[in-house]
């Protein structure tokens, strides 16, 4: 998911769509922890459940992002100084058990509906001869679809995204998610390998979500990595 919703972190609306959406992350992570406390295991919440991010930084002179700054805000001086910046994803896209891909969306709502504004399409795809089993996911084209974006987000193929569902998987990718970060975080701009990213908060064993300490805002933004719900905006326009 993005690291922020489209538009400007630090806008009153985009801050309080972002408390919503830890809201939600609260719940699921305490559900999560409630549950392994239930079951006796001593595993982190973060085994069952990652949020991660992409985003993207280069050095000054690389063939891409050569930005005309003579009109820019000073959030954009910044940005030309610190050469970094979130990918926004909008793909609506999942992966289920390396058997089912869902594709786009179809809201039920008047302007997804009405037949005069959007037009959306949401596309569910398996293959017959590639299901899943209680022993093994299966190894078809959404096995190889599901390969390639991940291989894309981190700079190449691995063994380690034969089976995304192992402890040990979970725990490389969170790594790898993480020395991207150390390059995306640190004062001096660098061409990043690969794209993927941790959200920017932490997790404890009861599920408790925290903004990392180091890192309570948005980089190069006053925006709060968790939200901040506004006492402008009525809750209805932002949920």
């Amino acid at each position: 998911m993005p690291m922020w919703p489209e538009g400007p972190a630090p806008d009153i609306v985009i801050q309080e769509i972002m408390a919503h959406q830890n809201e939600t992350r609260k719940m699921m992570y305490s559900m999560i922890a409630r549950a392994l406390q239930k079951a006796g295991s001593k595993e982190h919440p973060l085994r069952y459940l990652v949020f991660l991010c992409v985003g993207n930084r280069e050095e000054e002179g690389s063939d891409e992002g050569k930005l005309d700054i003579s009109d820019a805000s000073k959030y954009g001086e910044t940005l030309s100084k610190t050469r970094r910046y979130m990918i926004y994803v909008h793909s609506k896209m999942m992966v289920v058990d390396d058997e089912y891909v869902i594709l786009g969306s179809a809201n039920i709502n008047m302007r997804s509906m009405a037949g005069e504004r959007d037009t959306e399409i949401c596309s569910g795809m398996f293959q017959k001869k590639y299901r899943a089993t209680l022993d093994a996911c299966p190894q078809g084209q959404v096995y190889g679809y599901r390969r390639a974006c991940m291989g894309e987000h981190l700079g190449g193929q691995s063994d380690m995204l034969e089976k995304p569902w192992t402890s040990e998987s979970n725990l490389w990718i969170r790594e790898q998610a993480a020395k991207n970060w150390e390059l995306y975080s640190q004062d001096n701009p660098v061409n990043m390998p690969s794209h993927l990213l941790p959200m920017p908060f932490m997790v404890d064993m009861v599920g408790t979500v925290t903004a990392h300490p180091d890192y309570p805002h948005i980089l190069d933004t006053t925006a709060k990595v968790l939200g901040e719900k506004s006492s402008v905006i009525p809750t209805y326009v932002t949920t």
